[in-house]
This record gives C-alpha cells, sequence and structure tokens, in this order.
C-alpha cells in the first residue's frame, strides 16, 4: 500500500501543479465520477498560486474507491512558501502529505 499511496500522491500533485499553472483565475480539478468536493482547487494570482489538495478525493480515486465517506479527513494546502498540512496527524491525508514533503505532519 505504501508504493501505491506514493504513487497516488504524485499523480494527485501533477494535476494539481498543472491546475494552477493554467492562466484562469479559479480552477478546480473534478474527482471523475464523484460530485461534490474536487481532488483539487486552486487560484493563480501573479506568482503567488496557491491551491489545495483533498486528501479523501485523493484517496477515493488513486488509493481505494470504496473507501467510506470521511476516511481520510484533512487536506494539503499548496502556499506560495511551500506545503502546509491540515487534518488529523494520522491517517491517510498525513500519509499522503509524508510522501510528498518526506516529514509528518
Amino acid at each position: 500500500m505504501k508504493g501505491r499511496s506514493l504513487l497516488a500522491t504524485v499523480a494527485t500533485m501533477v494535476a494539481l501543479l498543472a491546475a494552477l499553472s493554467g492562466p484562469a483565475m479559479a480552477d478546480t480539478i473534478p474527482a471523475p465520477g464523484t460530485p461534490g468536493q474536487p481532488l483539487a482547487s486552486g487560484q493563480l494570482s501573479g506568482s503567488d498560486s496557491h491551491g489545495v489538495l483533498h486528501c479523501q478525493a485523493a484517496a477515493d480515486l488513486f488509493i481505494d474507491p470504496t473507501l467510506p465517506p470521511g476516511s481520510a479527513p484533512g487536506s494539503i494546502v499548496v502556499t506560495p512558501n511551500g506545503l502546509v498540512f491540515a487534518g488529523p496527524r494520522d491517517g491517510l491525508c498525513a500519509q499522503i502529505y509524508t510522501a510528498l514533503t518526506g516529514q509528518q505532519p
């Protein structure tokens, strides 16, 4: 599961960075086939690009589509200064953050 989580995380961040590099003022990447929370969303304002990766949508899409709602609460916020973890310090969202940064939340 660890290798799969890392692959999912890398794919998700590539998608998020692609959304943030576009010319639109506000972008969202919807999670395919699921209404509600997008996979990632962001805003580009000059060189101050920022966004958020929604962990539940990423876990559902890349790790296990049968996860119950609320099994990966939290998000990873992308700021001009780096990634910021926003969620419980254990669970799937924390594992995704650790895979991205190499640091424990």
